[in-house]
């Protein structure tokens, strides 16, 4: 690989180089503490990306708040995602259930399929969007 190359991506034929790391703000850790999951709203200048923040047993997770299923959101209420005993992610139009851990859905009618995970970091108290 040529030393232009390091560190590009290749995209329609051009090499472009690869954009530092954004570290955004989705949500302050005692955020989590009331229902164990917050929904967070992303929006630029040309998208909108809604996302879901958990947090299980000392871990923080976080997904695109968007059901494998058919693509629909899956809380019911703002930062209503977890079942009732705060195990599991629900779908509030199919009820199909997810493991917080993963994302692998373990009901119908999307048996086995996944939540699409967003990469986080945790630091100083909040969550921060940790992806390129």
């Amino acid at each position: 690989m040529s030393e232009f190359a390091r560190g590009a991506r290749l995209y329609h034929n051009y090499l472009l180089p690869i954009p530092p790391m954004t570290k955004q703000r989705l949500c302050e850790l005692n955020d989590l503490d009331r229902t164990g999951a917050k929904g967070v709203i992303l929006t630029g200048d040309s998208y909108t990306r809604e996302l879901l923040v958990v947090l299980k047993i000392g871990y923080v997770y976080a997904y695109e708040n968007r059901c494998p299923h058919k693509a629909r959101l899956l809380d019911w209420m703002p930062d209503q995602f977890l079942d009732e005993d705060g195990e599991l992610i629900v779908c509030a139009r199919h009820a199909a259930m997810f493991r917080t851990h993963d994302g692998r859905c373990v009901t119908e009618p999307c048996t086995g399929a996944t939540l699409r995970a967003v990469e986080i970091m945790a630091d100083d108290g909040a969550v921060f969007l940790n992806e390129s």
